[in-house]
């Protein structure tokens, strides 16, 4: 769900999909078993270490971004779940909600600005990042700066996006 929906998202909207959003992590978070740990990941450029399971991690995003940018809808379904769910403006998104708007998604450009990880279980992790997108919706330029935090599970086919959340920063339309 890299893109929003065209419609003009309410501020009370907005608060209750981010509610909603923290509620699920909260939710996530208080099931999973043993300790939970995070560790924050700025730009790949700005330090000389990040951890190889952060790198695996952030390379499922990586991944996800260049099937978006490159409008590859089986390589998009085949790193999201049966039971994804999306939210964004107000809009909750299911797979095949997402299959039907993805024709509409044209993403030019995605720079992570900074991002953290943070491990619920072995095969459950959480990962919030600052991005500027360049992109547009629908033919409607929708590019600026955004909060993205996206839930992956490992199932048997291997890491699946389950939920993902997209908040528009002050420089977005």
């Amino acid at each position: 769900m890299r893109a929003r929906s065209d419609r003009a998202g309410e501020a009370t909207k907005d608060m209750r999909t981010a509610r909603l959003a923290f509620s699920c992590a909260m939710t996530m978070a208080a099931l999973a078993p043993g300790p939970i740990w995070s560790e924050p990941v700025g730009p790949a450029e700005s330090h000389g270490f990040v951890s190889s399971i952060d790198s695996d991690a952030l390379a499922l995003s990586d991944a996800l971004t260049e099937a978006y940018r490159a409008r590859n809808w089986p390589r998009v379904r085949a790193l999201v779940s049966s039971s994804y769910i999306g939210l964004a403006s107000g809009e909750t998104w299911d797979l095949s909600r997402l299959e039907q708007e993805f024709p509409r998604i044209k993403l030019q450009s995605l720079v992570r600005r900074s991002a953290s990880v943070v491990h619920l279980r072995p095969d459950l992790i959480v990962i919030s990042e600052d991005v500027d997108l360049q992109e547009t919706y629908s033919g409607r330029n929708i590019s600026g700066r955004y909060q993205m935090t996206t839930v992956w599970e490992k199932e048997a086919q291997g890491w699946r996006l389950r939920l993902e959340q997209e908040v528009a920063g002050r420089c977005a339309p």
